[in-house]
């Protein structure tokens, strides 16, 4: 999932001083200045989507959402596994386009 961001160079990506499995990523300069831009306007486009939701409502709807990734997150591996019903399922594909 960095590998995108780190190539149009948004975030760098440095090992892990104790644990070498483990990979640490940080904003570049440029990361830095594109989320500077990108969090008021995505700021300002939530609250224009929920400004007719009450408080409440708008705190039921952020419950339901985390209930519904529980649950993914939990029974979704098992459900696709049943979905295929024993069959193998198709490799994953990273969605990147071979290079030219």
């Amino acid at each position: 999932m960095a590998r995108t961001p780190e190539g149009r160079g948004l975030l760098r990506r440095a090992g892990h001083p104790v644990d070498g499995r483990l990979v640490l990523l940080s904003l570049t300069d440029e990361g830095e200045t594109l989320m500077k831009r990108l969090f008021p306007a995505f700021d300002e486009e939530e609250a224009f989507v929920a400004s007719r939701l009450s408080d409440e409502e708008c705190r039921s709807v952020a419950d339901g959402l985390r209930r519904v990734v529980r649950q993914v997150e939990e029974k979704g591996e098992e459900r696709r596994t049943a979905l295929l019903d024993g069959a193998e399922p198709a490799p994953r594909r990273s969605g990147r386009r071979p290079k030219a």
